[in-house]
């Protein structure tokens, strides 16, 4: 899925990337990648609709992460989020990034 969201840098549009990420969701369906894989998908269809979804998303769960007090398992569903929000975040920065160098 990370390939995927590189390709989204690299210029496939919001809409193909999410339409791939959606196919390889399916091809996981039966095994244990697919509760992440169903996040990927979430955050795309999430993007689709608000562009800054996935920096806002990331300091929620940051923060949440920060207060401490989480179950070991809620820790580690957090954890694997804010990786997954952090290579989003990550991707647009480096989209802007090079439109700007385009201007």
């Amino acid at each position: 899925m990370d390939g995927i969201v590189a390709r989204f840098t690299g210029g496939t549009s919001l809409s193909d990337a999410a339409k791939e990420a959606k196919k390889e969701a399916e091809s996981l369906k039966e095994q244990a990648q697919y509760k992440y894989a169903e996040y990927y998908l979430r955050v795309f269809d999430k993007l689709a609709k608000n562009d800054n979804f996935a920096s806002k998303e990331l300091a929620r769960l940051d923060g949440i992460l920060k207060k401490g007090g989480l179950a070991p398992s809620k820790l580690d569903e957090l954890t694997s989020k804010t990786n997954i929000l952090r290579r989003f975040v990550e991707t647009v920065a480096e989209k802007v990034e090079k439109a700007k160098d385009e201007l």
